[in-house]
Formats: C-alpha cells, sequence, structure tokens
C-alpha cells in the first residue's frame, strides 16, 4: 500500500512540471493565431476592394448602354404620342355636329311616343272597366252552373239516401231478436246448474288437498327439527372425538402395544370423576399389553418420560366389595390392581364420616386391602392425605360416555329421520294425486264457465242489439223524412237557378259583341306605340354611341398629353443617370500596382506565422501525450489504492460483526449457566446455523396456525348451520324466481322472433310487388344482415331495369326517393290506416318518375284515402279535389277548394 502511495506522489511531480509546459505553449499558439487572424483580415479586405472594383466597373457600363436604348425608344414613342394627338384632334372636331343633330331628333321622337303611350293607357282603363263588367258576368255564370251542378249532384246524393233509408228500415225489419234470445237464455240456465255441480266437487277437493298439505308441512317441520337434532349431535360427537383422538396420542415413538390406560376402562356414569382423579393423580399412566415388566426394563428407552407403564400383570379380575375395582369390574373384563386399594363411599359426607371416624380411632376401618377411599366427587383421602378433584367436568372417561350416548341418541334420531322421510313421501303422493283431481275439475269449471260467460256475452249481445234495432229504426223514419223535405227543396231552388242563368247568357252574348271591337282598337294603338318604341330606342342606340366615340376621343387627347409629359421627364432623368455613371467609371479606372504589392507582403507574413503555429502545435501534441498517458498511470494506481482500501474496511466491519455476536452469545450461555466449551464437545459435525434458524421458524408457525382452543365452536356451529339453512331457503326462492324469469324471456323472444319473421316476410312479399310497378320493371328485396332475429338488422337492395349496380348508393337521387316510397307504402299496406299523408315527396323526382309516382297512388286509392303536397302540375292532375291558397287582395289569404269531376262535368257541358 505504501510504495503504491510513494509511486502516485513522483508521478504527480512529473505531470505538473509537463502540465506548465503545455500552458506556456498553448498561450503561444493563441498569439501566432491572433496574429495570422489579423493578417488574414487584411488580405481579405485588398481582394475584397479589387474585386468590387471590377464588378462595378462592368456594373457602370452595361447600364449606361441600357440607358442609351431606353433613351432611343423613349424618342420613338414620344414622336407615336404626338402624331396621334393630332389625328385625335382632328376626328373629334368632326364628329361633334352629327352628335347634336342626332339628339334634335331623339326629343322629337320621346315626345310622340309619350303621346302614344298615354292615348293607349287612357284607352286601356276604359276597356278594362268593360272587361271587368264582361268578367263579373261570366263569373256569375259559373258561379250558376256551380250552383246548379252542386244541386243536381245534392239532389242525386239526397235520392240515393232515400232509397238507402228505405231498403235499411225494411232489413231491420226482417231480423227477429227474441227467438234467439229465449234459445240463448235456456242453454245458460243448463249451463248454470252445471257449474254450481262442479263449484260443490271444487269445495270439497280443494279441503282434501288442503288437508294434505298441512300435513306434509307438519312433517316437513319434524324432520327440519330432527335434521338439526341430528346435526347438532354428530358436530358434538365429531369434536368430542377430535379430543378423545388428541387425549389417545402418543408423542414421539414408543414400544409397540403401549396404550393409554384410560382407554381400556368404562366407567360407569357416575363414577367418571373419581376414576378420573385417580388417573389425572397418577398423571394419566399407561399400560403394555405386549410385554411383561421384563420386556418393559429393555425397551425403556422407548418408554415416555415421566409415565407409570404397567404391565398386563398389573391388572386384576376380581376384588373385594366397596372397593373401586369391585364397582368398575361391574363393566369392565378386568381392572388395575391398585383400583382394589382404593375404598369408594357413596358421597362426600360419607367419605369425610370414614376418614374421621379412622383418623379418631372410633372402630371404623377401610375395607380390607384398602388404604384409601373416595367418592363419587373424585374427593380422594386416606388418613394423612387428601386429594380435591378438579372442576372439570370433560375428562377423557367422561367424553367416552358422552361419545357413546350422543351415538345412541345419533342413531335414533337417523332411524326417526327416515320413518319421517316415509311418511312424507306418503303424504306428498296423496296431495299429487290430490292437485292434480283438484286441477282437473278447476279445469272442467274454467270451460264450464267459459260457456257460460259465452252464452252471456251472446245474451247480451243479442239485446243490445235489439235495442240498437229500435233505435236505428226511430233514426232512420225521422232521417227519411228530413231528405224527403230536403229533396222538395233542392227542386224549387233548380228552377230558380235555371231561369237566373237564361238571362245572364243573354247578357253576355252583347258584351261579346262590343269587347271584339275595343280589341281591335286596342291593338292599333299597341303596334303604333310599338313602332315609336322601337323608333326611340333606336335613336337612343345612335345617340349613345355617337357620345361613347366623343367620350373615347376626349380620353385618347388626355392619355396622350399625359404620355408626351412623363416621356419628356424621363428623357431628363436619363441625362442626369448617364452623367453619374460616367464619372464613376472614371474613378473606377485608378492604377491598382499599389494594392497588388500590399497583398504580396501581406501573404508572405501569413505563411510564416503558420509554419510556426505548425511547429508550436507539434510540440503541444506531444506533451499532451506524454500527459494522457501519465494521468492513465495515475488513474490506475488511485483504482488499486481504492480497492485495497475498500476490502480492508470490509474486513475490519466482519471483525467487528462477529465480535459483537461472540460477546452476545457468551453473554446468553452466562445466562443460561452453560459453558461454551462443553457446547462445542457436544455439538455435531453437520450442525448448520440456517438449517436450525429454519426449523424453529417452522415450528412457531405451526404453534401459532393451531391458535387456541375455541370452547365455544359447537355454538356457534350451530348458529351457523341455522344460518346456512335460511340462507339456503333463500337461495332456492331466488333460482325459482329466476328460472320463471328466464322462462318469461324465452317465451317474449320465441314471439318476438315468430312475428318479426311473418312481418319482414309480408313487407318483403308486398315491395317485391309495389317495386316493379312503380319502375315498370327490375326488382328489389330485403335481407337480413345476421341469424339471429334479436339483433340482426335490414338491408335493402334495389335495381332498376337496365341496371345491375351492386349496392344501392349507386341509383340517382330519384331512384332511391321512388325506391323509399316503395319500402314506405309496403310497410304502410302491413297495417293500413283511413287515411295518409304525403307531404313533397315528389320533390325530388323528374317527371317520367313523377308520373310513375301518380299511378302508384292511383292504385293504392281505391282501399286508402291520400292527402298530399305537392306543387308539381303532373300531380295536381292526378287528384279529385284540389285545395289551394291564394291571395286576391294584398295581405288578404283565402282558402280556394276546387272539386276537379265536378269542373270537368262543368267545362264539358
Amino acid at each position: 500500500m505504501d510504495d503504491l502511495v510513494a509511486r502516485m506522489h513522483g508521478d504527480e511531480a512529473g505531470l505538473e512540471s509537463y502540465k506548465t509546459k503545455q500552458v506556456a505553449t498553448k498561450q503561444l499558439i493563441d498569439d501566432l493565431q491572433q496574429q495570422i487572424f489579423t493578417t488574414s483580415n487584411a488580405i481579405t479586405r485588398l481582394e475584397q476592394n479589387a474585386l468590387h472594383a471590377k464588378q462595378r466597373k462592368a456594373q457602370v457600363e452595361l447600364e449606361l448602354s441600357r440607358l442609351n436604348e431606353q433613351q432611343s425608344l423613349l424618342d420613338d414613342s414620344m414622336r407615336e404620342a404626338e402624331d396621334a394627338l393630332t389625328t385625335s384632334q382632328e376626328a373629334l372636331k368632326r364628329i361633334e355636329p352629327e352628335a347634336e343633330l342626332k339628339e334634335a331628333e331623339l326629343a322629337h321622337a320621346k315626345e310622340r311616343f309619350e303621346d302614344a303611350e298615354q292615348a293607349l293607357r287612357d284607352f286601356n282603363a276604359q276597356a278594362r272597366e268593360q272587361e271587368q263588367a264582361f268578367n263579373r258576368l261570366k263569373q256569375n255564370i259559373q258561379q250558376s252552373h256551380s250552383q246548379i251542378q252542386s244541386t243536381m249532384s245534392m239532389q242525386l246524393r239526397t235520392t240515393q239516401r232515400i232509397s238507402e233509408l228505405n231498403e235499411e228500415l225494411k232489413a231491420l225489419d226482417e231480423e227477429d231478436f227474441a227467438a234467439q234470445m229465449a234459445v240463448v237464455g235456456g242453454q245458460l240456465e243448463e249451463i248454470d246448474e252445471i257449474i254450481d255441480t262442479h263449484n260443490e266437487a271444487l269445495l270439497q277437493i280443494q279441503e282434501k288437498t288442503n288437508a294434505y298439505q298441512d300435513e306434509a308441512k307438519e312433517l316437513a317441520q319434524t324432520q327440519r327439527l330432527t335434521l338439526g337434532e341430528l346435526q347438532t349431535a354428530q358436530s358434538t360427537k365429531s369434536a368430542l372425538e377430535a379430543l378423545q383422538f388428541d387425549a389417545s396420542s402418543n408423542d414421539g415413538e414408543t414400544i409397540e402395544g403401549l396404550t393409554k390406560l384410560w382407554q381400556g376402562l368404562t366407567a360407569p356414569v357416575g363414577l367418571e370423576k373419581c376414576v378420573e382423579a385417580v388417573l389425572v393423580h397418577l398423571k394419566q399412566p399407561a399400560v403394555s399389553d405386549s410385554h411383561n415388566i421384563t420386556g418393559l426394563l429393555a425397551n425403556v428407552e422407548q418408554l415416555p418420560n415421566g409415565v407409570k407403564v404397567f404391565s398386563d400383570e398389573a391388572f386384576v379380575t376380581q376384588a373385594n366389595a366397596h372397593t373401586l375395582a369391585h364397582a368398575l369390574l361391574a363393566f369392565n373384563d378386568k381392572v388395575p390392581a391398585f383400583f382394589g386399594e382404593i375404598a369408594l363411599c357413596d358421597s362426600d359426607e360419607a367419605l369425610h364420616l370414614l376418614v374421621q371416624n379412622i383418623t379418631n380411632d372410633n372402630g371404623s376401618e377401610l375395607p380390607i386391602g384398602c388404604n384409601s377411599a373416595i367418592s363419587p366427587s373424585g374427593l380422594w383421602a386416606s388418613g394423612s392425605w387428601i386429594v380435591k378433584a378438579g372442576e372439570s367436568n370433560d375428562g377423557v372417561l367422561q367424553r367416552a360416555n358422552k361419545i357413546a350416548a350422543l351415538t345412541e341418541q345419533c342413531n335414533a334420531l337417523d332411524e326417526k329421520s327416515r320413518e319421517i322421510e316415509e311418511e312424507i313421501q306418503r303424504v306428498e303422493e296423496k296431495l299429487q294425486q290430490s292437485q292434480f283431481a283438484l286441477q282437473q275439475a278447476k279445469i272442467a269449471l274454467q270451460n264450464d264457465e267459459n260457456k257460460a260467460v259465452q252464452w252471456r256475452s251472446q245474451l247480451s249481445l243479442l239485446t243490445m242489439q235489439q235495442q240498437q234495432q229500435a233505435k236505428r229504426t226511430e233514426k232512420l223514419v225521422e232521417e227519411l223524412e228530413k231528405q224527403q223535405h230536403i229533396l222538395s227543396e233542392e227542386e224549387a231552388q233548380l228552377e230558380a237557378l235555371s231561369e237566373q242563368l237564361a238571362v245572364q247568357e243573354a247578357q253576355i252574348m252583347e258584351h261579346e259583341v262590343h269587347i271584339e271591337e275595343v280589341n281591335t282598337q286596342r291593338e292599333f294603338n299597341e303596334r303604333s306605340v310599338t313602332e315609336l318604341r322601337a323608333l326611340v330606342e333606336s335613336l337612343t342606340s345612335q345617340n349613345h354611341e355617337l357620345a361613347l366615340k366623343k367620350q373615347q376621343l376626349e380620353n385618347h387627347q388626355n392619355l396622350y398629353s399625359q404620355q408626351i409629359t412623363r416621356n419628356k421627364e424621363q428623357q431628363h432623368d436619363f441625362a442626369n443617370n448617364k452623367s453619374r455613371l460616367q464619372q464613376e467609371l472614371n474613378q473606377l479606372t485608378a492604377p491598382q500596382e499599389m494594392q497588388d504589392a500590399e497583398l504580396q507582403a501581406l501573404l508572405e507574413t501569413k505563411a510564416t506565422q503558420e509554419q510556426q503555429r505548425t511547429e508550436q502545435q507539434t510540440t503541444l501534441d506531444d506533451v499532451e501525450q506524454w500527459i494522457r498517458e501519465a494521468e492513465k498511470g495515475h488513474q490506475s494506481l488511485n483504482k488499486d489504492i481504492q480497492s485495497r482500501q475498500t476490502q480492508i474496511d470490509k474486513l475490519n466491519i466482519d471483525i467487528e460483526g462477529y465480535r459483537v455476536r461472540a460477546n452476545t452469545i457468551l453473554e446468553q450461555l452466562d445466562d443460561t449457566q452453560m459453558s461454551l466449551k462443553s457446547i462445542l464437545e457436544t455439538l455435531p459435525e453437520q450442525a448448520e446455523e440456517k438449517q436450525w434458524q429454519d426449523d424453529l421458524e417452522k415450528t412457531q408457525a405451526s404453534l401459532q396456525r393451531l391458535g387456541a382452543v375455541n370452547l365455544a365452536a359447537v355454538e356457534e356451529f350451530e348458529t351457523q348451520s341455522e344460518r346456512k339453512s335460511h340462507l339456503d331457503t333463500q337461495h332456492n326462492d331466488l333460482t325459482e324466481a329466476l328460472e320463471t324469469l328466464q322462462s318469461a324471456i324465452r317465451k317474449i323472444d320465441k314471439e318476438t322472433r315468430t312475428r318479426f319473421s311473418s312481418t319482414f316476410e309480408q313487407v318483403n312479399e308486398d315491395l317485391k310487388m309495389l317495386f316493379p310497378k312503380v319502375f315498370g320493371g327490375g326488382s328489389a328485396y330485403l335481407a337480413l344482415t345476421d341469424d339471429d332475429l334479436l339483433e340482426t338488422g335490414v338491408t335493402i337492395m334495389a335495381r332498376p331495369p337496365g341496371k345491375k349496380n351492386s349496392t344501392i348508393h349507386l341509383l340517382s337521387g330519384g331512384e332511391k326517393a321512388l325506391t323509399a316510397l316503395s319500402l314506405v307504402f309496403a310497410i304502410f299496406r302491413l297495417n293500413p290506416a283511413p287515411f295518409c299523408l304525403l307531404d313533397e315527396v315528389d320533390a325530388p323526382l323528374d317527371d317520367a318518375n313523377v308520373g310513375r309516382f301518380c299511378n302508384l297512388v292511383s292504385e293504392m286509392s281505391q282501399t286508402v284515402q291520400f292527402i298530399y303536397i305537392t306543387h308539381n302540375k303532373i300531380a295536381m292532375e292526378m287528384a279529385s279535389h284540389l285545395t289551394g291558397v291564394t291571395m286576391a287582395e294584398p295581405g288578404v289569404s283565402r282558402m280556394v277548394a276546387v272539386d276537379v269531376d265536378e269542373a270537368v262535368a262543368f267545362a264539358e257541358a
């Protein structure tokens, strides 16, 4: 480490001297570079001045040549402008007299035209009054014709209505509802008697069904209670058996045939505590069935520590009376001999009295061979000691008796549950039979009730028809009288209108003769006005042309004068520019010898300076190369020193950690009063700290997972069992409701698919029929986009005659509109309404397509009344009635209705 540090200090000294030399060399190179830069600037300035002088001289010569050419062109333009100005002045003098003459002729023609136009207006006013009177007379005649036609139509309708009323009265007289009502009444009485019989039978079956249902509910309740008791007993038994299994297990490896002593004993009810007290006092001794004392001593290493182990010789089959062994032999083949040394008292008071007599030498003694006495409560005593039994009621023998009792209880409950299940099945069979009979009775009753409802509906219908017949007959008689009165009034009105029409036709013939004379005079006046208007327009046009020519000549004079002025100004500018450029050219042609000599000297100085800079740069490169190599060696030494220092620090930290850990372990050994030497001597060679630490953590985790013993687990299990039963019931209810909903959804989906399919097929068939009628050929159809009828979309494919389009988007606007109309009418035919309103559906159609549209509407109007809004004259011609809005007076709108059939009949008449 010290050698590396010394080498590093030596390298740093040499590196410092070379860095000083590097700085001095860089400074010298910078000074030379500055001198070279100054010299280069001077050379560049001289070269730029020489180059600029040459370029400027060429530019001046080029500008002088261009000015000479422009001056020559300007002189030619000035001469042409002066000649054109003279020509326009002469033409203007010639045109001024002609323009004055045309203006005078135009004024005279305008006066004549105004007089003729005023005369025509006056004549037209007089003629208009006569025409208005004639038109009013024609309108009156037309109104009379319309009134006569309307009256005749009304008279015809009135006659038809009278005939219809007579026929309807005759038909009403022929119908006899009384006989039909008598037959229906008899049928209704018979079906009511049958319904009463069915109701009595249904009531008896319903009572029997209710009794079976009540019995089934009671059995089900009993079954649930029995199963609950069975589950509780089984749970308690399982918990006790688990505890019994834990108590009977032997910790570690033992010899074959070794069991706990209590496992071979059966303690009767009442003696569990006293037997348990003796066994607990002996720390739960064990017994070996396969080894005697000699065998046990030979296998002493496999025996449990601190536990008394009896051989088979320690048991007896006979015992003295009034001993614990004698009481146990009634339930066991053999018992431990030491139980024969314990007297059995009937109660704690008897035990107290026996021990007190022994202590006081009152003559009372223990049975032969006994040295102590015990009571059923577990209190155990002798003349010199006493043992109080624990308060626990959960000993292994008590648990064994409880397990036996629970086993018998579970068997009894299981047998009872099976008997109840058989009874439930029997009752359910009867209930199903009764419910089936009840369902059949309800169906029969429902059928009879439906028949009764039908007979009652028919009787009500006949009664209502009879009442309606009487009312209808009365109304028909009244309406017949009214129509006959209307018919007589219409005949009188028709005679009056015919007389009025004859007078009006005579008057209109007189007006027609006068109208022809007025039209002849109007045509003459209009021809005069037209001729004068043409003359005025011709003179106005000629006068306008002369004015335009005069204006053009004046404009030319102004333009030529302005051009001459501009040309003179440009000539003056050209002269000044030529003088300035000539002076500049003379200055640029000065000698260049001085500038050339100075440039050559500067070039030689620059070459010398660059050579010196190259020599210094070479020296600097050598110095920097040595410095880089020295710095690399210096960095390598630094890395070696740092690496070794890091290793030293790590070793120091590890040494300190091991020292602290060793001190801690020594302190722990001192606390446990153990020596390190003895532990090292007994430590296995394969001992590993990490493996032992992992084993310790696993053992601790196993203990934590076991947790504490929950003594309330049985009660909690019962509570959770009741909650589970309640949740199961709710789950079953929800499952049934879900199945009901899913069944309803399936029915709805099925009905929806059926209706959609039938509707789609009908609309598709109507579209296939209507489309060729509209287009005069072609084909169209509907197609589904998906196989699922609930999710599918609908597309339309239309091909007019002569087209093979692959999509409907390739059709024209009119073809798309007609296709849409075909689809709309196909849907309309599915569920037609009394009338159909169409709002300008023919707007995008041409005349040919409008005709097709009209044909379709005319065909469908046989079953549906159409009301449509249109501005197309072809569509208007199809209508039988027209209704429009007119504005006869400004701001006042009026509704006008026309019956086309009546108008055609009037025109033909």
